[in-house]
């Protein structure tokens, strides 16, 4: 039987990083219960969240490339045309790309996508990485104890899930069997 792999890039690698670092999370959190630790590190939580994150960010913009007709590389674009791809994914925030690129990605003419609740909940991840990044540093011990529970790495993990599967069910693109059998299994 030939198993189907993933491919290996940037995406799948934030994806197995988030896996990594919520497992890690899960046994710190058991020692932590078994121990009653009032203390114990929070560094996986952090890292699964902001894995979450990076991997959604990853997805979308290899998403844009896709759709674009960039699969194979950008080699022969002019350079205006490289200027304008790249400026497309570096200023384009992330809730546009979850919004209104999935909006151009679909068959129907611009569906309002800004209540579904997988888009939500992008946003609500996209909160917690700002949080965790942009505060000063006498702001952010406060504000990354909030954020780095073990429940907020298992909602990150869900989120993803949620937005993938929540992706190819507003595009009716073809799932690639790696993401059925890892991702929205």
């Amino acid at each position: 039987m030939n198993a189907i792999r993933k491919p290996h890039n940037l995406i799948t690698e934030y994806w197995d990083d988030m896996e990594f670092f919520l497992a890690e999370a899960e046994k710190v959190e058991k020692w932590r219960v078994e121990t009653d630790a009032p203390i114990f590190p929070k560094r996986y939580i952090r890292h699964c969240i902001l894995s979450a994150f990076l991997f959604l960010e990853a997805f979308i913009n290899g998403e844009y490339f896709e759709q674009m007709n960039f699969a194979d590389g950008i080699k022969d674009l002019k350079p205006i045309q490289k200027r304008d791809m790249e400026t497309m994914i570096i200023k384009t925030s992330f809730d546009i790309k979850w919004s209104i690129w999935i909006a151009d990605f679909m068959e129907q003419s611009k569906p309002n996508l800004q209540n579904d609740v997988p888009y939500k909940n992008l946003l609500k991840l996209k909160s917690w990485r700002n949080q965790l990044t942009h505060f000063k540093l006498h702001e952010l011990f406060i504000v990354a104890h909030e954020i780095q529970t073990i429940s907020n790495a298992r909602e990150a993990r869900k989120f993803s899930r949620e937005a993938i599967k929540w992706y190819y069910d507003k595009t009716n693109f073809e799932v690639p069997e790696w993401i059925k059998r890892d991702i929205i299994n």
